[in-house]
């Protein structure tokens, strides 16, 4: 197993490119994309876009939320674009 920090947030065009070339050369099996947001649930941190980077991706991929609720309305936000990704993510 690989494991990468990611220093700085890449632009959205880094992002989608990356995620793109990763699932086209994904292995087949049982094996997954693990991600995990590791901060405070708020508009800073911005989960949203995080969330929304996934709706395009094909590949299986594990995305795990820890972080105390700051702000609920915003996780509130957040749930209801977790509720609507696609069964691969």
């Amino acid at each position: 197993m690989t494991i990468v920090t990611a220093i700085d947030l890449p632009s959205l065009t880094q992002l989608e490119i990356g995620l793109d070339r990763f699932s086209n050369n994904f292995p087949t099996g049982e094996d997954k994309l693990k991600i995990i947001f590791l901060s405070r649930i708020s508009p800073m941190k911005n989960l949203d876009f995080a969330l929304s980077i996934f709706s395009s991706v094909s590949a299986e991929v594990q995305f795990d939320i820890y972080g105390p609720k700051e702000n609920l309305e915003y996780w509130k936000q957040c749930n209801l674009q977790i509720i609507s990704r696609p069964k691969n993510i």
